[in-house]
C-alpha cells in the first residue's frame, strides 16, 4: 500500500502482477525529487558498549573478606531496652487511650 501511495505522490506508474510483485516505472510527468530519503536521515554510528569488563587479579581475591548476610556484631540497633520498660510504655499508652 505504501508503494502505491508513494508512486501516486511522485506521479509514477505502479503495476502489480499475479506473483504479488509491484513494478514502478516513470512517466513523462513524473516528479522524482533530487534528494533521496536515505540522504535525509543521518547514518547511525555503531556505539561501543557503555560498560567495561574488569579482570580480577588473583591477589585481590585473597585480600577481600567474604561478605556476610545480615548485620555484623556491633552494627545492630539500640537494644538497651528490656521487656519491662517496653511493656510499661505500652500499658501507659493503653491507659491514656482507654480513658
Amino acid at each position: 500500500m505504501l508503494v502505491h501511495k508513494c508512486a501516486a505522490y511522485h506521479r509514477l506508474v505502479s503495476e502489480s502482477d499475479s506473483s504479488r510483485s509491484i513494478f514502478v516505472s516513470l512517466r513523462p510527468d513524473s516528479a522524482i525529487p533530487v534528494r533521496r530519503i536515505s540522504d535525509l536521515v543521518p547514518l547511525e554510528e555503531s556505539a561501543q558498549p557503555a560498560f567495561k569488563i574488569m579482570r580480577r587479579v588473583p591477589q585481590d581475591r585473597h585480600a577481600r573478606q567474604t561478605s556476610q548476610a545480615g548485620s555484623v556484631t556491633g552494627e545492630d540497633g539500640d537494644v538497651s531496652d528490656s521487656a519491662e520498660p517496653s511493656e510499661a510504655g505500652s500499658s501507659a499508652g493503653r491507659s491514656n487511650t482507654a480513658g
